[in-house]
């Protein structure tokens, strides 16, 4: 019985200590559309947003 827990004790201690975490990325915030905009808003807001996103993935 001894033995048994003195290797269960080893068993825990031998496993590897869990992954840190990713460093935090340096994103700016998304833009917002105001209320009543265009379609051409929204076609620039869009292209703005996946620009922003395509930035932001590429400082991994």
């Amino acid at each position: 019985m001894r033995a048994t827990m003195i290797c269960l004790l080893l068993v825990g201690c031998a496993t590897p200590p869990p992954p840190a975490a990713p460093a935090p990325r340096d994103c700016p915030t998304l833009p917002t559309l105001k209320p009543g905009a265009g379609r051409a808003d929204m076609l620039d807001h869009i292209r703005v947003t996946a620009d922003l996103y395509a930035r932001c993935a590429a400082t991994i």
